[in-house]
């Protein structure tokens, strides 16, 4: 902020001192109580002007809209010196926000004057050291109504005593205010630093009774416009203005400057109906000191406090509760789709199980590859997948294709080495393609290698010794027939690899974290919170009401913009993976693999997806190398 600034709003003050000194009335005939001045020295120090600009726990007393403001829970004590005639104010208030319900508080102000003479008729002098002690304690409430407005109230009790004599009197207090840049929709920068508020005091007056006649406690009213302009560097600004009136007695100007110097310190300057004001405040961490000064025409007066804020920001509560919120939706979504899984897997070994029993083993394996894709290391389709293979090899040997037979009995000892069945159909396997062709004992070794190649799917090697087998004797019916699955499942592989990548380049939109390339069209602009909240929601129903897609719509539209709000990523991916499920369940392979490939668009680590598509790939090869090429 720069000094050119600093004084031509000092000389303005100067000039409003002069000017409200003049034309405000000489006094106001007692009208207002002593509570009629707010506290707490952040607005004393700025000569009462705090109507607009209130956002601590003293808005309370100058403006309870304010309280709406309040982003931390804050405690404030202030003690005065002597404010003339021997007159002493102590003063406390706590207020407690809430993003959710807004903003609490409660206030304590105390005044005492001791030594008070009392006189009879004669003025003859009956006592010396009488008190006369007034009390308000004031519950209030302020709430943000949006961006623009603030709304707020509060209820008080007056109490007072003297000389054996005492009364109490209820008040209510009302108070708005505004930003009027987001009320009349203005986008100037100068404009965002406005604030308007207006407090009605006593809306509801408090009247007192001693002896014989009540005393009420006028309605006054309070307005003023507030301006702050904060720096990168946490220097700033603010500026305030305001006129308030009550019945009786003439207007009242009150102007004031809080000048902070550093985020730590702040300087405050005003003027109160003429009467010059100061003060200052130190902040250590969560401690702040503040110190008032009045010229009071009775007396100079010094008061001094504390403020103590303590726990979480309204906004950093507010988050806390959504994280709390999405992680009690991540875990029932994410037990929705360990069921939805679980429910898949069953039904497709379920149809293994038919499959096996009407004796089409060769279907009853793919149903339960697909179950083994999505859940790995399953004992009961482990078991199952065994029979299925003994039935398959069984069925080989019976037809004559011994190579074929010792290449499913060979998949069984892999899933299960101790099975004697397997053990002994693979031996005989072994045994009767080699006295069919009768090998060599070389050629016999050789062939074996080739075999043990192609089952552990390094086609490439399986080819070459196969071929070499077939150019040294091409009599050997069952090396041609494995040299045709060896070079039908070379080309296969390198057929999905391009369709891999064709399916890669096909899934759209680019992830928002790729860069651009220089000509093309500029990125969309972000969702305000609002407006992602609102589609962050309506995905939230749409899955409620089991309408994925739609769902995935307003998601997608959230992710695109902003990739980081709330758990959209991970709703996103569950979806994808529960698609991805349910097209792998029903057979289609490759737009299975395409959901999941969306997956990691969202999140490239994510190791579930991952997962999936390596065991789609590998099962898939495996399946096909088992059933042969017609599959």
């Amino acid at each position: 902020m720069s000094a050119r600034w600093l004084w031509l709003a000092c000389g303005a003050m100067t000039f409003l001192a002069g000017a409200s000194a003049e034309v405000r009335a000489a006094a106001d005939a007692g009208t207002q109580s002593v509570f009629a001045q707010g506290a707490g020295n952040r607005a004393i120090g700025m000569g009462g002007a705090f109507v607009a600009a209130a956002d601590d726990a003293s808005a309370v007393l100058w403006n309870p809209a304010g309280l709406g403001l309040v982003t931390r829970a804050e405690v404030q004590g202030v003690q005065s010196m002597d404010l003339g005639l021997g007159m002493v104010e102590s003063y406390a208030a706590v207020a407690l926000p809430s993003w959710r319900w807004g903003t609490a508080a409660l206030s304590l102000r105390r005044f005492t004057v001791d030594d008070i003479e009392q006189r009879d008729e004669r003025n003859v002098l009956v006592a010396d050291n009488l008190q006369d002690q007034e009390i308000e304690a004031t519950l209030g409430y302020g709430r943000a109504m949006g961006a623009a407005w603030n709304l707020g109230g509060s209820v008080k009790l007056q109490h007072q005593s003297l000389a054996g004599f005492s009364g109490s009197g209820l008040g209510i207090d009302l108070g708005v205010s505004a930003r009027p840049a987001a009320v009349l929709g203005l986008s100037d920068a100068w404009a965002q630093g406005l604030s308007w508020g207006i407090g009605l005091r006593n809306i509801v007056a408090p009247s007192i009774r001693l002896d014989r006649e009540s005393v009420p406690d006028p309605t006054a009213l309070r307005t003023g416009l507030a301006w702050q302009s904060i720096g990168s560097t946490g220097r700033g600004l603010l500026a305030e203005i305001d006129l308030s009136r009550a019945p009786g007695a003439s207007p009242r100007v009150h102007a004031g400057l809080e000048y902070t110097i550093h985020p730590a310190a702040a300087l405050r300057f005003g003027v109160n109906d003429g009467t010059l004001t100061a003060g200052a405040g130190l902040r250590w961490r969560d401690l702040a000191f503040e110190y008032a000064f009045e010229n009071a025409p009775l007396s100079a007066t010094h008061r001094a406090g504390l403020t103590l804020h303590f726990g979480q920001t309204t906004e950093a509560s507010r988050l806390a509760h959504l994280h709390s919120e999405d992680e009690a939706i991540d875990r029932r979504l994410a037990e929705a789709f360990q069921e939805q899984q679980a429910e898949r897997v069953a039904q497709l070994l379920a149809r293994a199980r038919e499959a096996r029993a009407s004796g089409d083993p060769d279907e009853a394996l793919v149903q339960i590859a697909l179950a083994q894709t999505l859940e790995p290391n399953l004992p009961e389709a482990t078991a199952l997948e065994i029979a299925c293979l003994g039935d398959k090899a069984a069925g080989l040997e019976r037809s004559g294709d011994f190579a074929a037979a010792a290449l499913i009995w060979k998949r069984a000892l892999d899933a299960a080495p101790g099975d004697s069945a397997a053990q002994a159909g693979f031996a005989r396997a072994r045994l009767g393609s080699d006295e069919r062709a009768r090998r060599s004992v070389e050629r016999r070794v050789r062939f074996a290698h080739a075999m043990d190649a192609f089952t552990a799917q390094d086609w490439n090697a399986a080819s070459d010794s196969l071929r070499a087998l077939v150019r040294e004797d091409r009599s050997d019916s069952e090396a041609v027939a494995m040299l045709a699955r060896a070079e039908s499942a070379i080309a296969r592989r390198a057929s999905e690899q391009a369709e891999q990548m064709a399916r890669a380049r096909q899934i759209a939109p680019a992830s928002p974290q790729t860069p651009a390339p220089a000509h093309a069209s500029p990125p969309r602009p972000k969702l305000s919170d609002r407006e992602a909240e609102e589609f962050y929601q309506r995905g939230l129903e749409a899955q409620s009401a089991q309408r994925s897609d739609e769902a995935v719509r307003y998601w997608e539209l959230v992710w695109a913009a902003r990739p980081d709000y709330r758990e959209v990523a991970s709703n996103l991916k569950r979806e994808y993976l529960a698609r991805g499920m349910e097209l792998f369940a029903s057979g289609r392979l490759d737009d299975a693999m395409v959901e999941w490939q969306r997956v990691l668009r969202v999140d490239p680590t994510d190791a579930r997806a991952r997962g999936y598509l390596a065991r789609a790939e590998a099962q898939r090869a495996r399946s096909r190398e088992i059933l042969g090429p017609q599959r």
